[in-house]
């Protein structure tokens, strides 16, 4: 007499046409018949294909759903949106802001010395951001102006920097501009520099309506000397900077100085 199966008729079916499985890891299945399924290798995973007679097939990659490997992980949301891709950490959770801090360009010296620097951005680029970071390190044979040029824009810099040589501070009020002034010649030490710093660059709109982008800087000189303030540039916005440029009216940065210009994410 053969086995009875289990199924959604009752325990007892009119006609028994079942059969026993009789190998570890098989798998009932029916195509056209009714058929055994031999159990896959090590590792594999068992997969719909259309094109196998039985409907079904072993593989080593699953084609679809969940893939937790690393190499291949796209995104996965866990209280944030991590793109492995293209190295993105976004929509990070409250208290780790830095996190959102992604590169746009980095650019070292490579000849004996340089002068000017533009980092070129895009809509798509700005679109992404509320504020831009540009840090730099640098060495000069001389004091120099270090100077910020935001989109070309030869007018209308307004800013106020405090520097010290010697312990003296003395601070620089000016208007109408034709570029922001983050480190002044006039008012920093005349010997060799070693100088690292960081400028923020921000939108904002004024009571008015009228929209600027503020800078907020801070610098520091190795040798003599240290320079921090803000300043504003009206009639730009943050998302229709097209570039970002850094150089000196004076004396020159030397070989391997180091800029970097980051994007924060909104």
């Amino acid at each position: 007499m053969g086995k009875r199966l289990i199924g959604s008729v009752g325990l007892k079916p009119g006609t028994d046409t079942g059969f026993d499985l009789d190998e570890k890891g098989q798998i009932h299945g029916f195509s056209d018949t009714q058929f055994a399924l031999p159990v896959g290798d090590d590792d594999q995973v068992l997969t719909a294909d259309s094109g196998e007679a039985s409907g079904l097939k072993w593989v080593t990659t699953a084609s679809g759903g969940a893939n937790t490997a690393l190499s291949n992980l796209s995104s996965v949301a866990v209280n944030a949106t991590i793109d492995m891709n293209s190295n993105i950490l976004t929509n990070v959770k409250s208290g780790l802001g830095y996190a959102k801090l992604e590169e746009i360009e980095s650019y070292e010296e490579a000849s004996a010395t340089g002068s000017t620097k533009t980092f070129t951005l895009t809509e798509d680029n700005l679109d992404l951001y509320d504020a831009l970071v540009l840090t730099y390190s640098l060495t000069t044979t001389a004091a120099f102006n270090l100077e910020i040029v935001v989109d070309g824009i030869g007018s209308g810099y307004g800013f106020s920097i405090s520097e010290d040589a010697g312990g003296t501070f003395t601070n620089t009020t000016s208007s109408g501009q034709s570029e922001f002034t983050v480190m002044d010649s006039t008012l920093l030490s005349t010997d060799t520099l070693y100088g690292t710093g960081q400028i923020l660059l921000l939108p904002a709109e004024q009571n008015e309506g009228a929209d600027m982008v503020n800078l907020l800087c801070q610098s520091g000189v190795r040798t003599n000397g240290n320079a921090w303030g803000c300043g504003t540039l009206s009639g730009v916005t943050l998302s229709s900077v097209g570039s970002i440029t850094i150089q000196t009216s004076t004396s020159s940065w030397t070989v391997h100085s180091r800029f970097n210009l980051m994007g924060r994410r909104k």
